[in-house]
């Protein structure tokens, strides 16, 4: 028997990774209810497509799905990642540091870099670079995936993906389509509200208006529900954030791809590397009040060389960094870039798109489909965004490289209290794990990862003479021992009682 309170239809306005992401795990969850589902697609618009990293989350995507990971990786031209490889940020010429996706079987040898750092920290020379302590690493450095050529797996090792954008959305479309979802392919022309305010109906070119009980919004920046038709007010990043411009490139296919994104620091902002089956994504992500389109694009050309460059690949994005004061609002939730957007830079964007999903529909049916739970879910997916803005405002400030981009982005960016605490707490020789558990960020950025980028930018203080005692670690040591095995940043989930 159907749940009488089981909403009867939902419209999902938008494609692309985010519309079809939230089609199929929304048509999943409601796959025993008489529920309709509908998504609305402009065939206008289209995707970048020319490369994309993951979080190890996505994984739980196609676990939910049902979806073999050699079914899905195969169509959408994907191959596997174990973590970041930084270059350059922490000043031009010096080593980059790996900030690797720690799995359980690190335990020792990441207990023993965080022992390493601590050391460091009071000025005793200690190997603290990340490469040396967590199996991804090595992986990395030896062109290996988590996987053998077979698909089987020896050991539990935590990674993540690259793969195609378009490609992505288009399989998940045609999950989401098996799945029951009606797929129109048309442009909204016009959003109506009633007295409530809630929204009502969508006006479509090709003439037809569609009703109903609630919408999600996957429109892009243009979010032409929740920002422009409810007037949800945006919290801008920009200024934490100065980097408001991409320019995106594919290249040829590599014989060896490495298992990991590249993420190289250049004039004026950064560039990535992701490798595909099929292709090389590439961009280059920079703050247009140093440089502009054509001067970028020129740059990233140059760095790219003689590589193959697709041509009719080259696409100008513009970026606007920050999020909706509240992603849910009246009967609508924003998805993707219509609820915000943070630098590609640890390749959260997906991740987000897909936190929402499963902690809205959490939320939601905890509260019988009602917004009982509306904002404690708002207040988490705004920690989250703020907590994830955090951990990427840390690459700039923290950098030693110079040049008028840099010096900026070093000294006139906002940190928020949270942050400013953290630096101040490690600078200071204070327990950060500690204070990571005590300001519950740990949700976004686990202690490994904070000591990953706070030691590779080497900020330790000058050695001490070899000869001087070594005080013990008593500060640390007990945090270190109740902390044990938790790497992996955990992923909160509403469960509220109806």
């Amino acid at each position: 028997m159907n749940n009488p309170d089981y909403p009867d239809h939902i419209v999902i306005a938008g494609g692309g990774s985010a519309g079809w992401i939230s089609a199929s795990l929304i048509s999943h969850h409601f796959r025993h209810a008489h529920t309709r589902i509908t998504l609305i697609e402009s065939p206008q618009i289209g995707t970048v497509g020319v490369g994309e990293g993951s979080t190890p989350h996505l994984k739980q995507l196609f676990t939910t799905l049902g979806i073999e990971e050699s079914v899905w990786m195969a169509a959408c031209s994907a191959t596997y990642k174990n973590g970041i490889q930084f270059e350059q940020w922490y000043k031009e010429g010096a080593p980059g540091y790996f900030h690797p996706f720690p799995s359980a079987i690190d335990h020792a040898t990441a207990r023993e870099f965080l022992i390493a750092c601590e050391r460091r920290r009071q000025g005793y020379n200690c190997t603290t670079v990340s490469d040396e302590y967590f199996l991804a690493s090595w992986l990395t450095r030896h062109y290996k995936s988590p996987k053998t050529n077979a698909g089987e797996q020896q050991v539990a090792i935590n990674y993540a993906y690259h793969f195609d954008a378009g490609k992505l959305a288009d399989f998940l479309r045609d999950v989401s389509v098996k799945q029951g979802v009606t797929h129109i392919q048309s442009t909204i022309d016009e959003v109506t509200r009633n007295q409530k305010g809630d929204l009502a109906t969508l006006h479509l070119a090709n003439g037809d208006t569609i009703k109903a009980d609630f919408f999600l919004d996957c429109t892009g920046f243009s979010s032409r529900l929740l920002q422009n038709a409810l007037e949800v007010p945006f919290v801008s990043y920009a200024d934490s954030l100065f980097n408001d411009q991409a320019v995106a490139v594919a290249t040829g296919p590599t014989a060896t791809p490495l298992p990991a994104t590249r993420s190289v620091a250049m004039t004026n902002g950064w560039r990535w590397e992701i490798p595909l089956t099929s292709r090389v994504g590439n961009g280059y992500v920079f703050a247009s009040d140093f440089e502009s389109p054509e001067d970028a694009s020129d740059r990233l050309m140059a760095q790219l060389g003689r590589k193959q460059v697709n041509a009719d690949s080259i696409r100008h994005i513009r970026i606007k960094v920050g999020r909706v004061s509240e992603c849910w609002s009246y009967n609508c939730l924003a998805v993707g870039l219509s609820q915000g957007f943070i630098e590609p830079l640890e390749a959260t964007a997906l991740h987000l798109v897909q936190e929402t999903v499963e902690q809205f529909l959490s939320a939601w049916s905890a509260g019988n489909y009602s917004p009982q739970h509306q904002l404690q879910f708002n207040q988490l997916m705004a920690d989250r965004f703020d907590g994830i803005r955090d951990y990427i405002v840390a690459h700039y400030h923290l950098s030693s490289r110079q040049g008028p981009y840099w010096n900026t982005v070093r000294h006139e960016a906002r940190l928020s209290d949270t942050l400013q605490a953290l630096l101040q707490c490690w600078q200071e020789g204070g327990n950060l794990i500690q204070f990571i558990e005590q300001e519950n960020i740990g949700h976004y950025y686990s202690p490994v990862s904070w000591y990953c980028l706070l030691s590779g930018y080497q900020l330790f203080p000058v050695l001490r003479n070899s000869e001087s005692p070594r005080p013990p670690l008593t500060a640390i040591q007990a945090t270190l021992t109740k902390w044990g095995a938790r790497f992996q940043p955990h992923n909160a989930v509403l469960h509220a009682t109806p």
